[in-house]
């Protein structure tokens, strides 16, 4: 039996309600001491599956690591999450990001992604977000998600940013676009050396020049193109780029 206990009731209602129930029906339990006013939920793991132990413990650890939930109140199973990635995406934009963009690239199949909910911040326990859970991965595609999101969130702080500057029409929309336009022209290239048709996504080709999904390329032959080497420089810098909001082993927030 594993508990997880707070004195905000809030919180481990919304666990109970947002989290244990949409994954198993019935598995958890809540009860409130009236004297000490902690609010303890309980769950017994062998009523679940090893699929479903996995969600809840990712979905656990989403939850730390964006904050939401203290690191004391739970101990997440660092095995059981090892080759999990779970992905907060803000907004039905972002959710499709993840979705097509990132996990699609990435080759992960639906029937490893879940999409539960979580909150926004700290105590806001009604103002949920997505959050994108995949499971049972391979070395090649945690390092693709990964590397990925950072590629996202660097499209969307600039996109932002030109907005935000109110320059969309100017010259900030070359920067704007950047590396979209770098992704496009890289594919182009890509796509004489694994066939027309291969890429179908940005994120797809920015993993084949990082040749961490498709392991069957002539490295030295994709390598070659003026595109392909102006996006490697890219991906280089966003690799040694420590400001990434909210990124790290198995977890990632748009």
């Amino acid at each position: 039996m594993k508990v997880i206990q707070s004195t905000e009731k809030a919180l481990i209602d919304e666990l109970l309600a947002n989290l244990f129930e949409m994954v198993a029906v019935g598995v958890a339990e809540v009860m409130t001491d009236e004297e000490t006013k902690i609010t303890t939920l309980k769950f017994d793991e062998e009523a679940l599956t090893d699929s479903q132990i996995m969600i809840i413990e990712s979905a656990i650890s989403a939850r730390i690591q964006g904050g939401v939930l203290p690191a004391e109140a739970y101990e997440v199973n660092e095995n059981l999450v090892a080759n999990s990635f779970s992905l907060t995406a803000t907004s039905p934009e972002k959710y499709e990001i993840v979705r097509n963009d990132i996990l699609r690239g990435a080759k992960v199949n639906d029937l490893q992604i879940v999409t539960l909910q979580q909150p926004f911040a700290p105590k806001m326990y009604n103002s949920l977000i997505y959050v994108v859970i995949a499971v049972n991965l391979s070395e090649d595609q945690m390092s693709a998600i990964e590397l990925s999101t950072k590629v996202a969130q660097q499209g969307i702080k600039v996109t932002n940013w030109a907005k935000r500057a109110g320059m969309i029409g100017g010259s900030t929309a070359q920067v704007a676009n950047r590396v979209g336009r770098e992704v496009t022209l890289a594919a182009v290239e890509i796509g004489a050396v694994v066939g027309v048709g291969t890429v179908k996504t940005a994120v797809e080709a920015t993993a084949c020049v990082a040749n961490t999904v498709i392991r069957d390329l002539n490295h030295k032959e994709l390598l070659k193109g003026d595109n392909v080497q102006s996006l490697l420089g890219t991906i280089k810098s966003l690799k040694a780029n420590k400001n990434n909001k909210q990124i790290s082993r198995g977890f990632g927030a748009l």
